[in-house]
């Protein structure tokens, strides 16, 4: 995954960061290790969070719709 030009992030069932590679972070500008244990929600812009917490909370009920954000970097 760490070599993939896609960035990939994983996150837990409380929206927590678990695993991020190089290029999310740099799609970020931020380091993978900053991201570890952040909460999702602290790279949406703020207007967003709102929609970003209602998707969210629709992928824990196995909702498999894609979605995207653009990042508050």
């Amino acid at each position: 995954m760490e070599k993939s030009p896609d960035g990939i992030w994983i996150i837990d069932v409380n929206g927590r960061t678990v695993y991020a590679n190089q290029r999310m972070a740099e799609i970020l500008g931020t380091t993978p290790a900053e991201m570890i244990g952040h909460p999702s929600f602290d790279y949406v812009f703020p207007d967003d969070i709102a929609e970003a917490q209602r998707l969210f909370d629709s992928k824990k009920r196995r909702n498999i719709s894609p979605f995207h954000f653009q990042a508050a970097a």
